[in-house]
Parts: C-alpha cells; structure tokens; sequence
C-alpha cells in the first residue's frame, strides 16, 4: 500500500493511518457514550480496536453483518441488539461499487440511540467509513501488486473469442531419477553434454517420496521433445485418461440453522459423465489419482468448469450474492503452480471477491503448516475463502484457525455420527463452534443424514449442516433457474 506522510514528512504506516481515521471519528462522537470503535477486514478480523475487548457477542455482531452486507443491493447500516443495553451499529465499507471490503462497527449504550447528538456525527460517520474503505482497498491494490509481481508460470492465455475460454494445463511427467538407469548408461549420460532444458527438468523432478506434481505448459515447454526417453507409460496413460473422463458438476446445499444466514452456500462436487455415473462420486477414479500425485489436474478441471459456468450464469448470483466451494486434493496445495493458474482464471473471470472458496482437509493443512499458511495467504489476496475440512481438536489443527481467510470449519464426521448419546463428543462439537464464533467463522456438520441431529446441532451453535437428509446433490445447471429451482432440489 503506498503510504502516505505525515506533516513532518515522514512515512505514515497502513496502522497509524487507520488509528487516525479512528481517533477523528471517537473525537466526533465524544459526545456520546460509545462502549467501543472497531474496524474489521472482509475475514471478520480485527484491524483495530479501542481498549474494550471484544467478546463472542460482538464478534457475532460483526459476523452476521458480514452476511448482510454482501451483494449488490446490500443496506450501508445494520444494528444488532446485544442484550445489556447494547447495541452493535455496523458500517458496509466498499469502494467505487464493489462488493464489502470490510465493516466498521461502533457499540453505543442502548439509549445513546435515541441521542440527537449521534445522528449530528453521521456525516464523520460516513466520512470515517469513506476512508476506511479506501484505505481498505489500497491495501488490496497493493496485495494484488506483490502477487502479480511473482515469477508468471501460467499457461499463456487463450486467444479471446468474446467469451471466456479457460484452457486445463498440459502437463509432461517428470524424467526419472538417475538412478533408475543402468550403471553403463549412467556414466554415459554423466560423460555426455547436458542442455540447459535437460537440466531444469531434473531440477524440477520432486524429491523421493513427494508427489508427482502436474506442471504447467509454459513450464513443460522447456522439456525439448526427445530429451526425455523414459517416462512412466503407466503415469502417462492415467493422465490421459484423467483428461479424457466426461465430468459434471453438481452441487450441494448447505443447510443453515440460523436465520442470521442469507447467502445460499454449496459445496461443488464431481460427476462423472456416464449415464450410470451422475449420481454418485467416482470414488475409484479421485483414489486413483490421489495415488499418483495427479489429483491436481481434476482440480484444475473442476475449477475451470465452475468459472466457465458461473461467468455465462450471472442469473444465478446477480441479484443475490451465491457461495461455491470446491474442495482441493492434496496434491494442488503443494503445487508450485496451482495458484498463478487459479490467478489467470480468475482474473479473466471478473467473478465477485469471494463467490468461490476452497476446502482443504485440517490433518493435511497440519503436516503442511508453512505451505498451508502460504497458500491460504494468496487464497485471501484473490478474494477466496478457505474451509477446513474434517475439522476436529487433534494435533495440529487448532494451529490452523490462524490461516488467513478461513471463514468455515466443518466438522469430522466422527465427532457427529453418534453424539446424540455422547455428551463429551457433544462438548467437543460446541467447543469448537464456540471458537469458531469467536474468529468470526462458520461451522457445518457434514455426513449428516438424519434429521434428528438438527434439535442438537442447532443449541450446540453448529451454523450449518450439510447431507442428503437436507440436500441432495444436483447438476449445477439448476442454480441458474434461482430460487425455484433451488428450492425444489431440497
């Protein structure tokens, strides 16, 4: 972000201009008495705060405000009532149009509401808010500037034909290990000139025991036809084949137990395209996959059709605002090029800031924390939210809910199948809504297909919940008809 000068002319930080703007409008409604000022980003975090300390309440206040603000059409103002004599006025911070950056909140005594006085400080009001946004989005601008600023490993862009046509990633096997050659022609090979293009392939070859990463085209390119003789036919023909299988995208709703919530969420699921294939996950073909380091390229796939999809369906989300999740094998969180190719996507795409999210599983997040924290944090930069998956309090996965941009834990189903009668299983599940409430995050039970767990879940705090009990997956085409269609999928 570019910073700016103070009168006596040295650099201001990002924090001490947001503590200006702060201080400018707590000396505006001095008159008043307000509780707490507090500015938070697009996640729920906390940017700044007054000394009050903020608890689940308030926290939950900022929460739902998110909900509300989201979409075109969205109000500027929210109150929430937090009981004591309290009351939460939020703030929709956006710049030039675009959709909730962040949100400012002040919390006043009940009866300062009725206070002339306050209503005298709505122009500071909507000036502080004005600048909040702006200094919000400057610091977006200059989010997106070090993340262009990285070393370009997409695939060049397809030419245009007037609608949006994202190409999968090519991708070449890497050459084996020389020591998978014989003696004879290990020592010819040592002895023999090696080309700058032979080298980068060995360098870009993964250690032993890592998976197989797809590379990109632009990547792959500096492999010279011929130079690489021995490949594995079988990874070869597997990867073929993953690109020839017919895919569909289906969707399934995830069902609130609140009113608080307005925005329809939905996991993306993969189909294969065979008559007998639709209704049911191709468990065989993602196991596959996984195996061989190549769950990265159905990734790609998936992400691809979704973007394609929803840039031609505006009908679906244009009026009010949708969220998609697809979830991420393991393979694309270790792959060096897998978000320059979701960048060029979304970027062409124009889609909204945080339409499309990301699920990744806790336990592999906490055997890859750096990577994870890393991924997350570009993840965020584009606009992406991130879900945990298979969340449960195990080793690791508490270290996670510091991740930037996670904005839902959905829940192991071991910790829900048989909680109606284990009441320490029950504690944990209310622990870790109670956590979640706090960071400003969602959390779904998943895997639930009865709907005698809904009394339970919902005084646990649980947000969501997620089955064929409340939802079975349908084609995504059906989204676009809106809330009929919806509606008779559940």
């Amino acid at each position: 972000m570019s910073q700016a000068r103070s009168p006596e002319g040295t650099p201001e930080s990002p924090t001490a201009r947001l503590e200006a703007i702060a201080q400018k409008l707590l000396t505006a409604l001095s008159p008043v008495r307000v509780v707490s000022l507090s500015f938070h980003d697009e996640d729920a975090d906390v940017l700044w705060l007054t000394e009050s300390v903020l608890g689940p309440d308030e926290h939950e206040a900022v929460r739902s405000s998110m909900e509300i603000f989201a979409g075109q059409g969205a109000p500027a103002r929210h109150e929430c009532d937090l009981g004591d004599g309290r009351v939460a006025i939020t703030w929709r911070a956006s710049h030039k149009g675009s959709a909730a950056l962040g949100v400012l909140m002040i919390i006043v005594d009940q009866r300062s509401m009725a206070d002339p006085k306050l209503r005298r400080a709505d122009s500071c009001v909507a000036e502080a808010v004005t600048a909040f946004a702006e200094w919000l989005a400057a610091d977006l601008s200059a989010t997106q500037l070090r993340l262009r600023a990285l070393p370009d490993l997409s695939a060049p862009e397809p030419e245009d034909d007037g609608e949006l046509e994202l190409a999968i990633i090519d991708y070449t096997p890497p050459a084996p290990p020389p020591s998978a050659a014989a003696p004879a022609e290990a020592q010819a090979a040592s002895a023999a000139p090696v080309s700058n293009a032979t080298q980068a392939a060995h360098a870009a070859k993964p250690a032993v025991g890592t998976p197989v990463i797809p590379v990109l085209a632009a990547a792959a390119a500096t492999v010279q036809p011929g130079k690489v003789t021995s490949i594995d036919p079988s990874l070869e023909r597997h990867f073929q084949a993953l690109r020839a299988q017919p895919i569909v995208l289906f969707a399934q709703q995830l069902e609130p137990l609140t009113d608080a919530s307005r925005i329809p969420r939905y996991e993306v699921l993969l189909r294969t395209g065979s008559e007998h294939g639709r209704s049911q996950a191709p468990v065989a073909m993602l196991e596959a996959a996984a195996r061989k380091g190549l769950g990265s390229v159905l990734d790609r796939r998936v992400i691809t059709d979704l973007i394609v999809w929803l840039s031609r369906s505006a009908e679906a989300w244009h009026a009010n605002p949708i969220s998609v999740t697809v979830n991420l094998s393991s393979t694309s969180l270790v792959d060096a090029h897998f978000l320059k190719f979701l960048e060029a996507c979304l970027t062409k795409s124009g889609l909204p800031r945080g339409m499309i999210g990301f699920e990744l599983d806790a336990s592999v997040c906490a055997q890859q924390r750096q990577r994870s924290a890393e991924f997350a944090e570009v993840l965020a930069s584009l606009g992406c939210k991130l879900v945990l998956d298979n969340f449960a309090l195990q080793d690791g996965h508490v270290e996670l809910l510091d991740l930037k941009g996670l904005r839902m834990l959905k829940l192991h189903p071991l910790l829900t199948s048989s909680m109606l009668l284990d009441t320490r299983r029950q504690a944990v599940v209310a622990g870790i809504a109670q956590m979640a409430c706090v960071l400003g995050m969602y959390t779904c039970a998943k895997s639930i297909e009865s709907e005698q767990f809904q009394p339970l879940l919902a005084k646990l705090k649980v947000d969501f919940v997620q089955g064929f009990a409340y939802s079975m997956p349908r084609p995504l085409d059906e989204l676009a008809f809106g809330d009929q269609a919806v509606a008779a999928a559940r």
